[in-house]
């Protein structure tokens, strides 16, 4: 094989120990000849991203053991989790051959625990590329580290391997299902998950501290004896949610377990929503086109619309913001404040099957934009807390909106 190399200069490495929430390599403090690592690794890019995922051979901390970039998002692989995050984005694009560019952190990570036990799994690069990779970092140097095609965790279930892959559209991750196997007793933990919508059997979308994630599964199929690939009903499935996180698996009633499985589901992606100087997502819901509607606190800067029902803050505070995003993330479509002078808290969000979005939220405003012929135009409680109910219609513009009847 003709080996290309790639040499790269990190200082420093992050220190080993960290939890996987941080383990990311794109994070240490890292220049090559001019770019940041994962920036300099994608110059050796094939069809599918980068270098492929790049082994771990002593250039970051010990928990890592491949990385990858693709898409836009990075992917780092630990023993224990998949991790993806939105790579780090020139704020300026036209200001990356300046000096000191301005660029924007990459957002909170999706985290995808994997069942209790899987330090004990092994986790290999499979079908090596062209290119050897060298890392130079303040405590040594990493050599020969190799890029691969995908990454397999064997056994991580008695029966169950998972592969993880890029995509056509992101990365993607496979469960291999041996005759037999139980299916329902794997599962992923996800960290920080605040919001959670499976209106959509073969879609999970996800608010991860504020950016929608959305996972879904391209194909399933069982593999006969002959060697046919034939389609299988499958879905995710959820096992219980809490206030870190939550627990989702998969299911397929129609498995011949005789026969070996194959599941695919795809990261289809993640995006930032926010302006002010902080945002809190509180809540989503899908409508069956699929659809975001999500609902958050916010400060002055979150964007807005033309013509939504309220397009500024009112308040100095905080305001209740509620938006609607497109099916594939790309869009914005409407969005707008709701609220007063005063604070505003967000509860829920609904959607209704004509395209209609209920808004529930506490104000301390006396003056909360309320409709004329709302049950309760004026507040009874004036400076303390009273509940809202606002009604939007399919295109946030317009609505109704008043206080809570006592």
């Amino acid at each position: 094989m003709n080996l290309a190399h790639c040499i790269l200069l990190t200082l420093p490495a992050l220190a080993s120990g960290a939890p996987a929430s941080q383990v990311n390599p794109s994070t240490a403090s890292a220049v090559s000849l001019s770019e940041r690592p994962s920036a300099r690794l994608r110059a050796g890019a094939t069809a599918r991203g980068m270098a492929g995922f790049v082994e771990n051979k002593g250039q970051w901390p010990e928990e890592v053991l491949f990385y990858a970039s693709y898409g836009g998002v990075e992917a780092t692989l630990t023993r224990e989790a998949l991790i993806f995050r939105e790579a780090p984005q020139f704020v300026d694009p036209e200001a990356r051959s300046t000096e000191r560019p301005e660029v924007r952190p990459p957002g909170p990570p999706l985290i995808l625990r994997l069942p209790a036990g899987s330090e004990k799994v092994t986790a290999s690069g499979v079908a090596p590329g062209p290119t050897l990779h060298h890392f130079l970092k303040a405590a040594g140097f990493g050599r020969n580290a190799l890029g691969f095609d995908h990454v397999v965790y064997r056994g991580v279930q008695p029966g169950l391997d998972l592969r993880v892959r890029m995509g056509d559209v992101g990365f993607a991750y496979d469960l291999l299902v041996e005759p037999g196997a139980q299916l329902e007793d794997f599962y992923f933990d996800v960290d920080g998950t605040v919001g959670v919508d499976t209106n959509l059997s073969q879609r999970l979308r996800l608010d991860v501290a504020g950016s929608s994630v959305e996972q879904r599964i391209g194909a399933c199929w069982q593999e006969t004896k002959a060697g046919k690939r034939q389609a299988v009903d499958c879905s995710f499935r959820m096992i219980n949610a809490h206030d870190d996180g939550l627990r989702f698996g998969f299911q397929a009633p129609g498995w011949d377990r005789t026969l070996p499985l194959v599941l695919d589901p795809t990261v289809i992606y993640s995006t930032y929503l926010g302006g002010s100087p902080s945002e809190f997502f509180k809540e989503i819901a899908v409508d069956s086109k699929g659809s975001a509607f999500l609902l958050a606190r916010s400060i002055t800067g979150t964007p807005t619309t033309p013509g939504a029902f309220q397009t500024s803050s009112a308040s100095a505070f905080a305001d209740i913001w509620v938006g609607k995003l497109s099916h594939d993330g790309s869009q914005l479509e409407w969005a707008t404040f709701l609220g007063g002078t005063d604070s505003q808290i967000e509860g829920d969000v609904l959607v209704d099957t004509d395209g209609s979005v209920v808004v529930l939220g506490t104000t301390w405003s006396n003056d909360f934009p309320t409709t004329p012929g709302a049950l309760q135009t004026v507040t009874n409680s004036p400076g303390l807390g009273e509940i809202t109910v606002s009604r939007l219609d399919p295109t946030g513009s317009s609505g109704a909106t008043g206080f809570r009847v006592e």
